[in-house]
């Protein structure tokens, strides 16, 4: 799964570099999607007999993947 998924995002990039039509980026971003949802099943598979099958609490990592500015504004 994880060779497929380095496969589908190397296209992913290649499409979007080249403005591929919407049918195409809609067809990588479902397989996409589905290799994402075994990854997350396989790893929380393992994840459950190592851990106890805990994992990070849903939307866990959210912030750290906003594109956030913090900026001050001075109105002279």
């Amino acid at each position: 799964e994880r060779s497929r998924a380095e496969i589908l995002v190397a296209d992913a990039r290649r499409a979007v570099e080249e403005q591929a039509p919407l049918d195409r980026a809609r067809q990588l971003t479902g397989e996409l999607q589905q290799v994402l949802g075994g990854l997350s099943a396989a790893g929380a598979g393992a994840g459950a007999g190592a851990g106890g099958g805990q994992g990070p609490a849903p939307g866990a990592g959210a912030a750290a993947d906003d594109d956030v500015i913090d900026a001050e504004f001075d109105r002279s």
